[in-house]
């Protein structure tokens, strides 16, 4: 997503991640904003990940702009 927290994304925010704070799920690696959020996807993975990956198209094209 960019370098975008996944959950931030799923929420239709554009939220900047930091290195140190990532998971691989499904041998694809996120980056998160804070472990709060890392928590959060890793509770649920796949409703975080779904849902980014509907929002992000539409939120790339705002962050373009």
């Amino acid at each position: 997503f960019g370098g975008y927290d996944p959950v931030g994304v799923a929420r239709g925010k554009a939220v900047e991640s930091l290195p140190q704070f990532w998971t691989i799920h499904e041998k694809r690696l996120y980056l998160f904003a804070s472990e709060t959020s890392r928590t959060a996807f890793v509770a649920s993975p796949e409703g975080f990940a779904n849902s980014a990956q509907r929002r992000w198209p539409k939120l790339r094209m705002e962050l373009a702009q």
